[in-house]
């Protein structure tokens, strides 16, 4: 009886799907005609419009009315859904407001005495991320309790996410728009009114996401934390801020991208357990949709977790009724589903990364099938091309690849599957075992590290052009249609791909001279064109101001998100001369930072300096042996083709402001004055010393204050530019209006970091000459 009421069920389902299935053949393009004309509007990129009219010519061609239609349908529904889900920020108002909004605990976070969560405000579109400064360690252990939705009565200040702030860096506007967050509120005064009671599914289990997070936290070390978050919950928190360099090292990144592992992993055991229960199949249907809403919650609702849910809720679905859909036709569908439900989000980094590469295991497995049917043979072939998939993508958004990532990814793919992921359901269940599950997962992580700092194949191509990513992703894509019958010239298409990627740097007739903008600090890298030598000036750092215990927290230095970014997306892997003005921390506070993380050939700072016991601690921190260039005025040293000249310090020095490195160079045909923190008294010590000294570019002093840039020194340098660099709102009020009104009334141009983001100018390996200095310009 209970067989042939399954039957007559799946024939019911085979009927309301026949129409579906006499379609399937055009799932792909129209699918592709939506996204792509998203894309379009969204990146408004003139190379995703040409794309897209190729495309729609390509199925035009083909002749097939339904298909032309279909995708036509798809462009218009694209834009009009563009126009409907854009959110254009409306003009804020910089004056304190005072309204209620939810706390949603599952983007609560707090770092020592910094909270912030996301929520909506009344009569705006889309959320809002909010920052409070805990008052009393009293305060942060109340909202470290928080596991359910919260009003709160808020009184802040709105303001908009900034752009990158130095070339190719983080754009934290975009990154938060693709989650639909497209303001931010410094909170002045933060009150709690009470609970919120909500019975909607999603809040439910976002509620017992909450609890299961606050659980692990107070409940296990620190390696359990890193994988149970980061892995099962999809919580990317501060123990995997920390630890993101050791799986970026090993080049398995997109293995936490593509987020499929734990999603087959536990959708398949909660099947398993249906199937051995006397229950209907129509229950068992409802009963897994509702355990897979549930995992999509728990697991952080990230677009990969979505992704890998709905291919796996598509595909079995398709052979359990016999739709007849292909592979390609379940990943567009899947795609196309996701699009509908959180459109700016498929564009995001994960996004792509999990289409992409899930689009090109559907050809690389049949291929590949072709040669080995199975066995340790075909994982590996699996896992290299993989790592040739994702080459073109990571030299694009990060800059490197690691050669041997596929090796890493055979070997520990199976611990990821059948290891970690057992033991972190193990540690859920049997939480009496913490201390020997921390053990296990500790030296795993061991592992991961040691294999991670191995120092073999690891290529920083820096950031390719869009024009040399699409020509590589259309060489693989090429390559994998051809594998399964001519593997020679598959490979030849691989290669291409790898020179094109590889060489473009050297290939690059384009040098730079930059002013980074690493926050309230200095900061300046000049490299000759054709990835010539390198030059940096002082690295930044943060001032170290006291705090108590419960206010401090784990911290990563700032040139990790400024200047570390900026020479990786230049290719750059060697600093020639890295010199040190002072010993203050704002210019030299990342000096171990830099020098662990890029090979530094010459260290150049002022005699005497290494007698400072800040800055002979830095040296001392060191891990790898450095030379050290010691300099006075008068002193002349060069790097690479360009020579510059010390004019300051004339004596044995401390590191005190005005004993600060100054330094005077040409660079394609202009003339350059460096003069790190010095001040007035300094200034005209050196007008004295060179009293016929002009310059056409000026490096102001001290970042902008008062006490530096005088009349005097203007007046005698006569720059046509001056060059601030200073933080945003920075607690020092630099630069100073005398020092601004100094500059305006001798008539030089003023650039400032805090307002313009990095102040760069490209230098022409061709011509020699510098173009204008101008800046990102996106607060």
């Amino acid at each position: 009886m209970e067989k042939n009421r399954q039957q007559k069920l799946a024939i019911r389902y085979h009927n309301y799907f026949r129409q579906i299935h006499s379609l399937r053949q055009y799932v792909f393009f129209p699918t592709m005609s939506v996204i792509m004309a998203y894309a379009a509007c969204y990146f408004q990129v003139v190379i995703v419009w040409v794309l897209l009219g190729i495309m729609i010519t390509r199925v035009i061609t083909t002749r097939q009315h339904k298909l032309i239609i279909s995708s036509l349908v798809g462009v218009a529904f694209s834009a009009c859904f563009f126009v409907l889900t854009d959110h254009e920020v409306e003009q804020l108002v910089a004056t304190p407001q005072t309204w209620q909004t939810v706390i949603q605990p599952e983007t609560l976070t707090i770092k020592g005495d910094y909270l912030q969560f996301n929520g909506k405000t009344p009569r705006l579109p889309g959320e809002s991320r909010y920052r409070y400064q805990l008052k009393s360690k009293e305060e942060k252990e109340k909202y470290q309790q928080v596991t359910q939705q919260t009003i709160v009565r808020i009184t802040g200040v709105f303001s908009l996410p900034k752009g990158p702030q130095n070339l190719n860096g983080f754009d934290t506007r975009r990154y938060l728009s693709e989650q639909g967050i497209y303001r931010l509120v410094d909170i002045d005064e933060l009150q709690v009114i009470g609970l919120k009671k909500s019975w909607s599914p999603l809040a439910f289990f976002r509620h017992i996401r909450s609890q299961l997070l606050h659980y692990v936290d107070h409940t296990f070390g620190y390696y359990t934390r890193l994988y149970v978050k980061s892995l099962l919950l999809g919580y990317k928190g501060e123990e995997f801020s920390n630890e993101r360099e050791a799986f970026e090292k090993l080049g398995i990144m997109y293995l936490f991208s593509l987020s499929g592992m734990h999603v087959s992993f536990f959708a398949g055991m909660w099947k398993k357990i249906l199937r051995r229960t006397p229950l209907a199949l129509e229950w068992i249907d409802l009963l897994e949709l509702g355990y897979l809403f549930a995992l999509y919650v728990l697991f952080g609702e990230s677009i990969a977790v979505l992704r890998a849910l709905l291919a796996y809720v598509i595909v079995t679905r398709n052979r359990h009724y016999r739709l007849g859909f292909s592979s390609l036709d379940c990943w567009s569908l899947s795609l196309l589903v996701s699009f509908l439900l959180k459109p700016t989000a498929v564009f995001s980094i994960g996004g792509i990364y999990s289409f992409y590469l899930t689009f090109g295991l559907i050809y690389l497995h049949s291929a590949i099938k072709q040669y080995w049917k199975s066995g340790w043979r075909q994982s590996l072939a699996m896992s290299l091309g993989l790592a040739c998939l994702s080459f073109p993508l990571n030299s694009y958004f990060f800059y490197e690849n690691r050669l041997l990532s596929f090796c890493f990814s055979f070997f520990l793919l199976p611990i990821m599957c059948q290891v970690v992921l057992p033991l972190i359901v193990a540690t859920l269940l049997l939480p009496f075992a913490t201390t020997s599950v921390e053990g296990i997962f500790q030296g795993i992580h061991l592992l991961f590290r040691g294999l991670g700092n191995l120092p073999i194949l690891h290529i920083v191509t820096g950031k390719i052009p869009l024009m040399v990513l699409l020509l590589s992703v259309g060489c693989l894509v090429l390559s994998l249609i051809l594998l399964a019958t001519n593997w020679r010239k598959s490979l030849a298409l691989v290669g291409i791909m790898l020179v094109s990627c590889c060489s473009y740097k050297w290939l690059n007739y384009q040098g730079i001279v930059a002013f980074v903008n690493v926050g309230q600090g200095d900061c300046l890298v000049i490299q000759e064109p054709f990835h010539g030598k390198v030059m940096v000036i002082d690295v930044g750092g943060r001032m170290a101001f006291e705090k108590e215990e419960w206010q401090q927290s784990t911290t990563v230095a700032g040139v990790h998100y400024t200047l570390l970014p900026f020479l990786k997306s230049r290719g750059i892997t060697q600093i020639d001369a890295l010199c040190c003005t002072h010993a203050d921390d704002d210019h030299v506070g990342d000096l171990v930072a830099v020098v662990e993380a890029v090979n530094v050939r010459q260290l150049v700072f002022p005699k005497g300096l290494e007698t400072n016991a800040s800055f002979y601690k830095k040296l001392r921190s060191c891990r790898q042996p450095i030379v050290c260039k010691k300099v006075l005025d008068g002193d002349v040293f060069k790097v690479g083709k360009m020579t510059y000249k010390v004019l300051s310090p004339k004596q044995v020095t401390d590191g005190g402001n005005d004993d600060s490195l100054v330094l005077y160079s040409s660079i394609g045909g202009q003339s350059f004055l460096f003069t790190g923190d010095l001040e007035a008294p300094g200034e005209q010590a050196l007008l004295n010393q060179y009293p016929d000294l002009t310059v056409d570019v000026l490096k102001v002093g001290h970042h902008g204050s008062k006490t530096s840039t005088t009349l005097p020194f203007v007046k005698q340098l006569q720059p046509d530019l001056a060059i601030i660099s200073c933080g945003e709102n920075n607690r020092f009020g630099h630069p100073h209006p005398d020092v601004l009104q100094t500059l305006l009334t001798n008539t030089v141009e003023t650039h400032r970091l805090d307002q313009e983001g990095m102040i760069y100018s490209k230098w022409s390996g061709l011509s020699g000459k510098l173009s204008k200095f101008k800046g990102l310009a996106v607060n």
